[in-house]
């Protein structure tokens, strides 16, 4: 169902928008849908450069490494969506306590979101999988750069080409809607009124000396002395 509605990185951002709903946009659950979400962009970008590469590639070698990659790719696609059809169980389940047995069976947004970001990231469901998932998604994809990139680069082309920016732009506005979202839950200092700086600097203990430059001394006058004193030479 999940799989039918969203492509890869409409669902990467629909997955990280109920994190983000559910447990905050500074949470570690959140960091990991946000980078599910980019390996999600790489993987589908990456893959598709691949076949659109592949009958331009005339090295049988480099044709083989290519193959090979797009294999372990799809590999990598059914065990997500092994993960999806887990979360979607779920979701049937929760729907049908809902609704008590009732059909028709109405999902909710809310138990749409909280069922499935629950089984990807539970650590008493799938949360496991899920990171070994990451894992391999991220070796896949420093591999197929170390690899990969080489080849398809001298195949060029212009949908080659496309394809490659259209990836780093969808990658690069994912980063840049993570960030936004995190700077947007950061509370703003409020700015403080001259009067409320002036009571703080008041109230620091610096401002309880104060230094006082002696006035300037005066002569003394000789008719202001007193002549009784003992340290007065009479004549």
């Amino acid at each position: 169902m999940l799989t039918s509605v969203f492509d890869s990185s409409a669902l990467g951002k629909w997955i990280y928008d109920w994190s983000v709903s559910e447990h905050g946009p500074s949470t570690p659950i959140t960091e990991m849908a946000g980078e599910l979400w980019l390996h999600l962009i790489q993987l589908a970008g990456k893959t598709r450069l691949g076949e659109i590469a592949m009958p331009r590639i005339r090295d049988q070698g480099d044709r083989e490494m290519v193959e090979d990659f797009l294999e372990s790719g799809e590999r990598l696609w059914i065990r997500f969506a092994k993960l999806l059809y887990i979360a979607e169980n779920k979701l049937w389940q929760a729907a049908i306590e809902e609704n008590g047995g009732k059909t028709p069976i109405n999902f909710s947004k809310e138990i749409t979101g909280y069922e499935v970001v629950q089984t990807i990231f539970g650590r008493d469901r799938e949360l496991e999988r899920t990171e070994k998932w990451m894992t391999g998604a991220r070796l896949w994809s420093m591999r197929f750069d170390a690899n990969c990139d080489s080849v398809i680069w001298e195949v060029g082309g212009a949908n080659i080409n496309w394809r490659r920016r259209k990836t780093e732009d969808q990658r690069g506005d994912a980063m840049s809607y993570i960030i936004k979202s995190k700077e947007a839950s950061k509370p703003e200092k409020p700015e403080r009124s001259h009067k409320s700086r002036r009571r703080q600097e008041d109230a620091s203990p610096l401002r309880r000396y104060r230094v006082v430059e002696p006035e300037p001394s005066s002569r003394i006058k000789s008719s202001s002395l007193d002549h009784t004193s003992p340290y007065i030479r009479h004549a």
